[in-house]
């Protein structure tokens, strides 16, 4: 009798550390999956950071202001502290993102527009369903 409480132990035991292993496996795969997608955002994830600073041209003991209208992001420098620059020179290369967003905003605003006006006219036809029309689409 005591072999087989013996064995149904040792059974249970296995059991037991074998669930374990199966929790311990699971959050190491879990980890590493976790661990495997913050590499992939920190390689192939391009992340902007928005820095606001100013800037001046000096020339003979003067100081000349430089500032952009716009609000963008700094592509590319053309020179850099300490260079002496001409008249006319570019010194950096600025992408207009208020223009760009301008831009989407209108465009969804065109074809809210455009939706509205055919819903309209189906309205006034006593049109049981929107017929949509065939403007030019961007």
């Amino acid at each position: 009798m005591g072999n087989i409480n013996m064995k149904y132990e040792e059974k249970e035991l296995k059991n037991a550390i074998q669930k374990e292993l199966s929790y311990i496996n699971f959050g190491l795969i879990f980890l590493l999956i976790f661990l495997l997608i913050i590499l992939f955002f920190g390689i192939f994830v391009k992340v902007d950071t928005y820095v606001i600073a100013e800037g001046f041209v000096s020339f003979n003991n003067s100081r000349a202001n430089i500032s952009y209208k716009e609000w963008g992001t700094l592509e590319k420098l053309f020179v850099k502290e300490g260079d002496k620059v001409k008249k006319g020179q570019l010194l950096a290369l600025v992408k207009n993102l208020q223009a760009q967003t301008n831009f989407i905003t209108y465009k969804k605003q065109y074809y809210f527009l455009l939706a509205l006006k055919d819903m309209l006219l189906s309205e006034i036809k006593l049109s049981s369903r929107v017929v949509f029309g065939k403007e030019e689409v961007f």
